[in-house]
Formats: C-alpha cells, structure tokens, sequence
C-alpha cells in the first residue's frame, strides 16, 4: 500500500479542495493480526510486521486518522496498547519495519524509541531478538524471518 509523506498536507478542512496529492488510506490489518495471532499462539517463533500501526495512542493524537475501522479491537486500550503487546512477545523475534502512525505516514527512526519504549523493555534481555527499522528503501523481510527461524 502506498504510505502519504511525512511533510503531505492533509484535506482535512470542511470545502476544502482536494489537493493534486491522493491520500492514501493506511492498511495495518496484517501486522495487528500477526502480533495477536503471536500472542494467542505459542508456537508462532517469529513475528515480523511492516507498514503497521504504531500504537492505537496515536490514533486518539488527531481528529482525522486514515485507517480502516476493521483494525480498531473495542476495549484495547482499557489495558494496554500494541506496544505493550509486542513486549509480552519477547523472547520470540519481533522485526517492526516502517512502523506508521493513524496519518498513515512512517515514524521516523529518531521518534520510534519513545513510541516503542515498552518493546524496548520488554526485550531488554534478549536484546538481539528486536529488529526495528525504519525508513530501508528495500525490505528484507523475508530474509530476516528465514535467519531467525533457522536459529531455533
């Protein structure tokens, strides 16, 4: 799915025109599924989501997201967030590649610590089991999840 830039300027205002630009509608269903199919199902050994949502947080930073509503798990937030969940599957390997937020557009590398602190936290100790990238203009998944399914 094509991701909007980060400096795109958003036709969020009522009679505003639409732009020569095409927003474009972020598409994180199969990372959401990935990280909680991981959680319910303890012999997925590694957990690799590009493109997917940050955290719901930043869902709530913005009056006008650009995601789906098929991604949106009612209550989940009244105990955690993604983050949260993503640590609980540690020491399993997690890869997030081009982590997004609800504008659909990539967090850069330098904001996605803060973002992920509780992923950091929770992989404190297996350390070399978290990939978090951002911003690779070629994509390396599948090579990522063949050198870490091979380590089992």
């Amino acid at each position: 799915m094509p991701l909007n830039g980060a400096h795109f300027v958003m036709d969020e205002l009522s009679l505003w025109q639409t732009g020569p630009q095409i927003q474009q509608q972020a598409e994180p269903l199969g990372g959401l599924l990935a990280v909680l199919g991981a959680l319910y199902h303890p012999n997925v050994r590694a957990i690799a989501v590009r493109d997917g949502l940050v955290s719901y947080a930043s869902i709530l930073s913005d009056a006008f997201p650009y995601i789906p509503a098929d991604v949106i798990v009612p209550g989940f937030l009244e105990v955690g967030d993604l983050p949260d969940v993503q640590a609980s599957l540690a020491p399993r390997p997690l890869l997030l590649e081009d982590s997004i937020d609800a504008k659909n557009r990539i967090i850069p590398e330098k904001d996605l610590r803060g973002e992920l602190q509780p992923v950091y936290e929770g992989y404190r100790q297996t350390p070399e089991n978290l990939s978090v990238r951002s911003g690779e203009h070629a994509s390396h998944v599948a090579e990522w999840l063949r050198a870490h399914l091979q380590l089992q």
